[in-house]
């Protein structure tokens, strides 16, 4: 999986992150805005491969008794797509993120230093340049500050469109599902 999202559904714990960008050991709470945490301190938590994920000392993998619920998710051609970019704060010219797919559903986390997870849809922004967001870590209402938060979403991926803010500034993770999904789709 390119992404794993895990959750002890018994204890109060917080959601964990696991994506394909981290190095082995790092992950991120998915209700938090902080950087990449380590787990090296008090055990291990390798990365996944083709087959399994792995459990970990840590609060909300791996606890006795405790139900839990993991989302993994892996890039399906035309479906969805998952990876990394680096922003270049260029609000004309900002990072173009290639999906191969117009995206419905973007996520979008800075890594660099602490920042929101952002999400986009075609519904709530259904024409260019899209700007209203609903920020994960947060129990806000959406966020409709145009001024900060603006991207286009493209026939086959999307752009960043402000020169700095949460978006166009760094190192970010992100995943995207698509408008259309058409590999397995069958004219008929």
């Amino acid at each position: 999986p390119s992404r794993i999202i895990t959750k002890d559904r018994d204890n109060a714990t917080p959601w964990i992150v696991q994506h394909e960008a981290l190095v082995t050991n790092e992950y991120l709470h998915l209700n938090a805005n902080s950087t990449p945490m380590t787990s090296s301190g008090a055990g291990s938590l390798p990365k996944p491969t083709s087959q399994v994920f792995y459990g970990s000392w840590l609060s909300g993998l791996n606890t006795l008794s405790s139900k839990f619920v993991a989302y993994c998710f892996a890039p399906v051609k035309n479906f969805s797509a998952f990876g990394t970019y680096e922003g270049n704060q260029d609000a004309n010219n900002g990072a173009v993120i290639w999906t191969g797919f117009t995206p419905a559903f973007i996520l979008v986390k800075y890594v660099d230093s602490q920042g929101q997870w952002y999400i986009y849809d075609h519904k709530r922004s259904p024409n260019n340049v899209a700007y209203q967001v609903l920020q994960a870590s947060q129990s806000d209402q959406e966020n409709t500050s145009a001024a900060n938060f603006q991207i286009d979403i493209l026939s086959s991926g999307f752009k960043m469109r402000q020169s700095n803010g949460p978006n166009n500034n760094g190192t970010y993770i992100w995943a995207a599902f698509a408008k259309t999904p058409f590999k397995y789709a069958r004219a008929y």
